[in-house]
């Protein structure tokens, strides 16, 4: 009789291992994602104990086995390196699970991790200035850079204007940047700053520089003025003017500014110029003050700096308004005992007396004939004398004093008289 020893169960097993669950996820901040360099995991967890995994993929590429860590019998896990040469999309994966018998179960999944490997763009830069001129900017005006990107970009991308952070606004592919400018900023072109990240993290090449040529010149400087001087039209002096004569200002900054305004003896004058050059005129009436004409000069640059009121000249020109004609005081002598008579050979003597300065000795008719006038010069005091003929006409003595002018041109009218 034979006799056999058993040796334990033996469990015939020729049914594939199953899977309960396999996954994949990124160590990127958002674990839907991946980028260049990021670490995806594949975690797998059997119904059955598992001897081994292998045949490892992870978007069609092979994975080392040693990236296999196990956790468990039934629980096991893959990593995989993401590189520059994965395809971009969705990643695929798989793995071959071996039971303890040897029987195994090839198999491939499907997953929404999204590998990334292209840095973002921006499509539209521009920056403007809510001055009124958009491509200027002064202190405490607001500067908005506007951007498009290739695709949505983390929450915020960050910007600098002028060297400063700035306010960002915005979502997805749409963004503005926004900053007031001070005082402490640097005069100049302005410039700026975008960085920004996709949402797997991949950074894009940071800019500087608009793409529709779009600038702004940041101008902190008050204009100033570097010329002013007054004259007026007057047909004797420049210095002088009467009603009707113009009066004008020229005057010159020190950069280009905008259409300023001005007043002469008061009243808003006429401007007409242009970048520094200008002209201020106003013709003078009888309803203007007599005496130095006053002006003032109120202006900005192209960026809005105020500069200061201006209300004398440079180099010290002057205009003084005469609206009043002279007054005129005339006598009449003869050098005969008797002062108002005449005989032939006597002198009659016309003296002519003006309140003011005349601009020219006037002339002076005594019996119809004309006689030199002393002094030759402008004076407020004249004479003329006329030797009285045995021709002259017998009777009261006539005289004319005409072209009587000040120095501003204000005229007397002839004065005639019938005397002695």
């Amino acid at each position: 009789m034979t006799s056999v020893s058993s040796g334990g169960n033996v469990t015939f097993d020729n049914t594939a291992p199953t899977i309960n669950t396999a996954a994949i996820a990124s160590n990127n901040t958002v674990t839907t994602l991946a980028k260049v360099g990021d670490v995806v995991t594949v975690s797998i967890v059997s119904a059955e104990n598992l001897h081994s995994i292998s045949g490892l993929t992870v978007n069609s590429q092979s994975v080392d086995v040693a990236q296999v860590t196990k956790t468990s019998a039934t629980q096991w896990s893959f990593t995989y390196t993401m590189t520059s040469s994965d395809t971009e999309g969705d990643l695929g994966y798989g793995f071959t699970a071996n039971d303890l018998p040897g029987n195994s179960i090839a198999l491939t999944y499907s997953s929404s991790l999204t590998f990334d490997r292209t840095a973002p763009t921006l499509s539209a830069v521009s920056i403007s200035s809510n001055n009124a001129v958009n491509t200027l900017a002064k202190v405490g005006d607001a500067i908005t850079v506007a951007f498009t990107s290739s695709e949505t970009v983390q929450d915020p991308p960050t910007v600098t204007i002028g060297g400063t952070g700035a306010t960002v606004s915005g979502s997805g592919t749409s963004w503005s940047a926004t900053r007031t400018m001070a005082s402490g900023d640097s005069e100049g072109g302005v410039v700026f700053a975008i960085n920004f990240l996709d949402l797997t993290g991949n950074a894009g090449t940071q800019v500087t520089a608009t793409t529709d040529a779009s600038g702004i010149t940041f101008d902190k400087t008050a204009p100033t003025m570097s010329a002013i001087a007054i004259a007026s039209n007057n047909a004797n002096y420049t210095t002088l003017a009467k009603v009707d004569d113009s009066v004008k200002v020229t005057f010159t900054s020190s950069e280009t500014i905008q259409t300023p305004t001005s007043t002469i003896g008061g009243f808003n004058a006429d401007i007409s110029g242009a970048t520094t050059s200008w002209i201020a005129a106003k013709l003078m009436t009888i309803s203007d003050s007599e005496g130095s004409v006053g002006l003032t000069i109120d202006y900005m640059d192209l960026a809005g700096n105020d500069g200061t009121q201006s209300t004398a000249t440079v180099g010290g020109s002057d205009v003084v308004f005469d609206k009043t004609a002279p007054t005129m005081a005339v006598t009449i002598v003869s050098d005969n005992p008797t002062t108002t008579l005449a005989k032939p050979d006597d002198n009659v003597t016309i003296t002519i007396t003006s309140s003011e300065n005349l601009y020219q000795p006037p002339t002076v008719a005594i019996d119809g004939n004309t006689e030199t006038v002393n002094p030759s010069t402008q004076a407020t005091s004249y004479t003329s004398t006329r030797v009285m003929q045995t021709s002259d006409s017998q009777g009261d003595i006539t005289f004319v004093v005409g072209g009587i002018s000040d120095l501003a041109g204000n005229t007397v009218t002839n004065l005639s008289l019938i005397h002695i």
